[in-house]
């Protein structure tokens, strides 16, 4: 019977191999993981801000300027203002960024596709669910474990 220490282990090498498979992918297409995840995003949303993006796929805010950057100048993103807001713009793929992922991003979506509808077969929702609600108390967990920690260093200074 398997510890919870190593189901741990046993999940974090599952998630590291499905982040190695996005990663081969890129690589194969020419470009980075970052550079992926900000079309694979863009794909899926009407228009994102930066903050958007750091914040939802943990990109470092000088890793997404560079792919912005290059992708502005290629034609392949566009800017569009916020409403009462002047210090961000959201992102939107032009046409031309469109056509450009939709030339790899097709078979990502068949691929996650097929993948998904086999598991949710064998597991339903729950499957998802399951995920979520791991990752939400993994957060809680080390927040609270990050807050009793600096209590204690905090009395053990006094």
């Amino acid at each position: 019977m398997e510890t919870i220490k190593e189901k741990i282990r046993r999940y974090m090498i599952i998630t590291e191999r499905i982040d190695e498979i996005y990663s081969h992918f890129s690589k194969a297409m020419g470009m980075s993981e970052s550079e992926l995840c900000v079309l694979y995003l863009l794909d899926g949303e009407p228009s994102l801000s930066q903050r958007q993006i750091c914040e939802q796929w943990l990109i470092p805010k000088t890793t997404l300027n560079t792919i912005i950057k290059k992708y502005e100048k290629i034609g392949y993103i566009q800017f569009e203002k916020i409403p009462n807001n002047r210090k961000e713009m959201r992102l939107r793929l032009t046409v031309k960024g469109k056509e450009y992922a939709a030339t790899f991003l097709e078979s990502i979506y068949r691929a996650e596709d097929k993948a998904m509808r086999e598991t949710l077969k064998k597991y339903g929702d729950s499957f998802i669910e399951a995920n979520e609600c791991f990752a939400k108390e993994l957060k809680s967990a080390f927040e609270k474990g990050l807050k009793s920690q600096s209590n204690g260093e905090e009395k053990k200074e006094n």
